[in-house]
């Protein structure tokens, strides 16, 4: 996956276009067929697009090797659509924590 947040042209927001390429996630336990996990994958585009162009967080140079996200809650893992949205949230609040 990949997307570039485009940042809106603003005088007052003079900050670079972010760059998230994501190589892996890996989830224990869910078993998707191809389909569903398609639907995962743009799950997760879409809902981390927008929360990075709605809630920017501050931008870190360099890669990562490993980002520990927060655990997921409720019970959206048998539904890949929700699923997605909720590892979405959870990669944008531990991007955001990131020092």
């Amino acid at each position: 996956m990949r997307r570039n947040a485009a940042q809106p042209d603003s005088a007052a927001q003079q900050t670079p276009p972010m760059s998230l390429s994501i190589e892996r996630i890996v989830l224990d336990g869910a078993l998707f067929n191809p389909l569903q996990t398609r639907h995962l994958h743009v799950s997760i585009e879409r809902e981390l697009t927008r929360l990075l162009h709605n809630e920017r967080i501050a931008p870190h140079a360099g890669a990562m090797a490993r980002l520990h996200a927060p655990s997921l809650r409720g019970d959206s893992h048998a539904d890949p659509i929700r699923l997605g949205v909720e590892i979405a949230r959870s990669l944008h609040s531990a991007l955001g924590q990131r020092e």
